[in-house]
């Protein structure tokens, strides 16, 4: 009997040992833990910073692109502003030619049934 007092005593040990060992090992867990959430956290935060200042680029991109071709259409729509002016000026000469030519036409024409 004394030596299964001695046994269990033992083994009690052996118990309380083990238990030591894994709740060390579960506090030794628990640091990994944290540590490795503390890691993605700071990965996430970086990639979102990341993500912020890529859309704050395209954002900006985007402003200069628009006020770039505003300026384009502005210049276009001097472009035909000025066409329109000159057309403006030239159709009615251009409407004179045609008329002085219809002119010279019906006289030739007048002229060649008259012979």
């Amino acid at each position: 009997m004394y030596n299964e007092v001695l046994d269990a005593h033992e083994k009690s040990n052996n118990l309380e040992n083990n238990l030591k060992d894994i709740t060390k090992e579960h506090k030794n867990f628990i640091k990994e833990k944290e540590v490795i959430e503390k890691q993605q956290t700071t990965a996430f935060n970086k990639r979102a910073e990341l993500d912020v200042k890529d859309l704050q680029e395209k954002i900006s991109r985007n402003e200069r692109d628009k006020g770039d071709a505003e300026k384009e259409l502005k210049i276009f729509e001097k472009q035909i502003e000025d066409s329109m002016d000159e057309l403006g000026k030239i159709s009615p000469i251009y409407d004179g030619l045609v008329q002085r030519e219809k002119d010279i036409t019906m006289r030739y024409n007048v002229v060649v049934h008259v012979y």
